[in-house]
């Protein structure tokens, strides 16, 4: 019975082959449903390219849902399909191959006459935020793909993933893709294929080659890329999705992937939403056709609502080919109105060689999005050189157009206090990609005149502004903002500079506001000064200086209102040592005066320690009787000033805390020892606050101290402030190790001898190496320990003799005059050559000639693991001495054993670099103890 069946299976195998080799290409795509508020309930389309030739033809298909579901799948009857008079290729007249109540599928064109196209839809709810595989497996793939070995037995497979995210918002669809996965390629000319991809969610696509998959999600282990003449490549552009082959080597039929992932931007990062793999055909031929060529085409940016309007040119060098021109991509597939450019002269019919078109588009505030959109066109010409077997070839070109939200309007910057207020026109566009929010930009320093071109979105970081806050999200009404510097106040004299940009829901930003530019109010003081006069740990002296308010007077209103604050007035000097204020400041003085004119502008602060560290100021101003606080200065330090030692060079770094902007400082210094001791040179300038003193001679003791240079950048304040830090002194130390030397090293194994040359540093790098460090790792892992110095830096070859073991890591160090050590040098290993050897017959007999068992001379065995066996297995002897030296003798008995053959098992455990490694040794020896009678 089972032979009977096994025959009847061999028998019908053909028929299952022939019935199961259809499948040339296709892809599975998913956009949620208009019901679907929360994007959980999927369409989900599986196409599929098919060979009609084949008597294989699947009116449903099993759809894995990537949730542990899956669903069998009628194939779609489009509209008239179930008319059986329709289900004919309109193209040949040619039966499809199938019926009306199974879904005729669709003739592909005359290119493709065998190929049909089918549709099987079906929608499914998804239980929640994950990433989902969608996939189908239908037996088989058709024949003879060159590139996939033996294919009529590779099961066709397609796989997309879903990614549904609640918090990154609605997944609406995959990436929707325009041009038929079916191509045709010449021998020798490059080949140009463009999926024309376009997303509804307006994400940003990428592209790449992808290996075809089988069932298991895994790459198709028999695929390989297809090949390319010498020296050539395939390849595709990930941001346009022009995919090159240049060019084909071979006439065959190939199968390619398209990888196509759609990302989302979403607080500045982006996250991937999902992908489409689609699964193409390229037949390759040999003929006669050249690719058409289109005219250059740029890039565009433009405001939404401008009318955008270009020429497509395209032109063949054979003259008889005729052309045939058609746009796809996202720009005719958006929100209406969508992009136009009628087919020229008509679908699937060739014009005039060159051809031209124009490309026109009305954009609106629904067409604004973060990434551009895309217009792909394609050029194809028709072969007129090839009657017989003509193959069309085609050129693609790429236009990004990037649609931009206007900005915002009329901004307006009002002082008042310690604050500015901004006020701005609402942003005029919200639509499909809703407004969130406007983002506020702050500058100090002067207006800037930075033009807008017209690809400028958000604050271009180059122009010098920081984000500092935002409005409301949702409400685009809500134009004004309040800046106090997070609470500290703004700075009184300082200008400041405002723009404003609307952000949207994909990230995208509008053109930066108009700038709006104001300083404050001169109402209170502004310090300018904090002026280390000299230094000493008790005796050293601050300059301070601040300009003191202006009271309003004509036409001048930005400062004091001396009516609402009249006089007297009075100022409190607050110090604190540091960088900061602290909690409890001392106040060190008091000034009073009934007019602001007549109120002091500088101190001098006596009998500081001016030398340990900095000290920071403030000043309060009061008016009325009794006195009322109008208001405070920001505080403001001293220039501190430190010293970092090291070899022949002193590294100054300093530091403050200032209202004002300090753009320059410049280095003085003074060498206590000359002729002139104090004498001070100017050495040099930076705008950080940094600076390396080189060149000079260690523990001698230089001398120095920095003088910034600042502005509030306020016409009305004066402009260069000048402030020095504390002099302060020290000497440059070598505290900088030499470098490594280079090390070499032979080992001698059978001598047991190691020699260590290594190059000298002071020939090289470094010119005071006095000592070497020899360091040693018995083993690989080993901790490094010094085990040799040598005391003389001319002295760099070391050899270590009578070792008992060669095996082990070397390194060297170098030491200079002050004991400073270089980082090890490069470390090299050798291992020990073991050698272990027994042999095959001893003689107890009391003669002293060979009385014992013992080992050949061996080296390098740190223990062994030797036990001799009689021929029944009984253990005689065992011992863990790598000498061994048996008596011959058992070792329950202690009696000598019978003359004859005996069998051992020896591990040897030898001495390697990585440690103890050990190998077994068998054999047999012979014993003879009896000697022949003397005649």
């Amino acid at each position: 019975m089972r032979r009977i069946l096994l025959l009847s299976l061999l028998f019908l195998l053909p028929l299952i082959r022939a019935y199961a080799t259809h499948n040339v290409a296709g892809d599975i795509t998913y956009k949620a449903t208009s019901t679907s508020s929360n994007c959980h309930e999927y369409e989900i389309t599986v196409t599929t390219y098919t060979d009609m030739t084949s008597t294989a033809d699947r009116c449903s298909l099993e759809v894995f849902f990537g949730d542990g579901t899956s669903a069998i799948v009628d194939r779609s009857n489009l509209t008239g399909e179930n008319d059986p008079a329709l289900c004919t290729d309109p193209f040949t007249n040619t039966s499809l191959g199938c019926n009306s109540t199974q879904g005729c599928g669709i003739g592909v064109g005359p290119n493709y006459p065998t190929y049909k196209k089918n549709y099987y839809h079906v929608k499914h709810t998804y239980p929640g935020s994950n990433v989902y595989i969608i996939s189908i497996k239908d037996p088989n793939r058709v024949k003879d793909i060159c590139n996939i070995i033996n294919s009529i037995n590779d099961q066709f497979y397609l796989q997309s993933e879903l990614v549904i995210n609640d918090i990154l918002q609605c997944n609406q669809s995959s990436p929707l893709l325009n041009n038929i996965p079916l191509d045709k390629a010449c021998v020798g000319q490059c080949f140009y294929h463009n999926p024309a991809a376009y997303d509804l969610d307006g994400d940003s696509l990428s592209y790449s080659l992808s290996p075809c998959m089988d069932t298991t999600q895994l790459p198709l282990t028999t695929w390989s890329t297809p090949p390319t003449t010498p020296g050539g490549t395939l390849s595709i552009d990930p941001v346009t999705g022009l995919m090159q082959w240049c060019s084909p080597s071979d006439i065959c039929l190939y199968n390619i992937c398209i990888k196509v992932t759609k990302w989302r931007k979403w607080f500045g990062q982006w996250y991937e939403m999902g992908y489409v793999i689609r699964d193409m055909q390229i037949r390759t031929s040999t003929c006669h056709n050249d690719n058409p060529t289109l005219d250059p085409l740029p890039d565009l940016c433009v405001l939404a609502g401008t009318h955008i309007s270009f020429k497509v040119t395209g032109r063949d060098a054979i003259a008889s080919n005729r052309l045939n021109l058609s746009g796809s991509g996202d720009a005719f597939n958006v929100v209406a109105p969508a992009a136009s450019f009628p087919t020229v002269p008509g679908v699937g019919l060739f014009g005039s060689n060159p051809i031209s078109n124009t490309f026109t588009w009305q954009t609106t505030c629904d067409h604004i999005r973060k990434s551009a959109h895309q217009a792909t066109f394609r050029l194809e010409n028709n072969d007129s050189q090839d009657a017989s077997t003509p193959v069309d070839l085609l050129a693609y070109a790429t236009v990004n157009i990037t649609v931009i939200a206007p900005a915002p309007t009329n901004l307006t910057v009002t002082p008042q206090g310690q604050t500015m207020h901004l006020q701005w026109n609402p942003e005029t566009c919200n639509g499909a990609n809703p407004f969130v929010q406007y983002e506020i930009y702050r500058k100090i320093g002067q207006c800037d005149t930075n033009p807008v071109g017209p690809c400028v979105t958000g604050v271009p970081p180059a122009w010098g502004y920081s984000f500092i806050g935002t409005t409301p999200v949702g409400q685009i009404n809500a134009t004004t903002y309040i800046d106090n510097n997070n609470g500290l106040g703004l700075i009184a004299g300082v200008s400041y500079s405002y723009r404003v940009v609307a952000l949207y829901k994909d990230g995208a930003e509008s053109q930066p506001s108009n700038n709006a530019c104001a300083a404050l109010k001169r109402d209170i003081p502004v310090i300018t000064n904090v002026d280390v006069d000299s230094t000493s740990t008790t005796a050293g002296k601050i300059i301070l200086r601040w300009i003191n308010p202006i009271p309003n007077k004509g036409s001048f209103t930005l400062g004091l209102d001396t009516v609402a604050f009249p006089g007297p007035y009075q100022l409190k000097i607050y110090r604190s040592p540091g960088f900061s204020l602290g909690s409890n400041p001392v106040l060190i003085q008091t000034i009073n005066s009934t007019f602001i004119y007549n109120l002091a502008d500088s101190l001098y602060d006596l009998n500081l320690d001016t030398y340990t560290g900095a000290w920071t100021y403030r000043v309060d101003f009061y008016g009325g009787n009794p006195a009322v606080l109008i208001g405070a200065t920001q505080q403001a330090s001293s220039v501190f000033l430190s010293i970092s030692p090291t070899d022949n060079k002193l590294n100054l770094s300093w530091q403050q805390n200032v209202p004002w902007s300090n753009y320059k400082y410049k280095i003085f210094k003074n060498d206590p020892s000359s002729s002139t001791p104090f004498s001070w040179s100017y050495i040099g300038s930076t705008s950080n606050q940094t600076f390396a003193d080189s060149n000079l001679i260690n523990r001698h003791l230089y001398c120095y101290y920095v003088q910034s240079f600042g502005s509030y950048f306020n016409p009305a304040i004066p402009d260069t402030l000048l402030n020095r830090s504390q002099r302060t002194c020290m000497s440059p130390v070598d505290n900088v190790p030499p470098c490594p030397p280079i090390l070499h090293l032979a080992s001698d194994c059978q001598t047991f001898r190691d020699s260590l040359v290594w190059s000298d540093p002071n020939h090289f790098c470094a010119d005071d190496v006095v000592t070497y460090n020899i360091w040693f790792a018995p083993s690989t892992t080993g901790p490094m320990a010094v085990v040799q110095t040598i005391g003389i830096s001319t002295d760099t070859i070391f050899v270590f003799d009578n070792l008992n073991s060669v095996a082990g890591c070397y390194a060297v160090t170098a030491l200079d005059s002050n004991a400073n050590q270089s980082v090890l040098s490069n470390t090299l290993c050798v291992d020990n050559c073991p050698f272990y050897a027994l042999p095959n017959v001893f003689t107890p007999n009391g003669d002293n000639l060979n009385d014992y068992f013992n080992a050949l001379p061996y080296r390098y065995v740190k223990s062994v693991d030797m036990k001799i066996y009689d021929r029944w297995g009984v253990l005689l002897f065992q011992t863990s001495d790598p000498h061994i030296h048996w008596d011959g003798k058992a070792m329950q008995t202690g009696q000598l054993c019978t003359d004859g053959v005996y069998y051992y098992v020896c591990t040897v455990n030898s001495e390697r670099l990585q440690g103890i490694v050990p190998f077994v040794l068998t054999g047999f020896l012979q014993l003879i103890s009896t000697t022949e009678p003397n005649h």
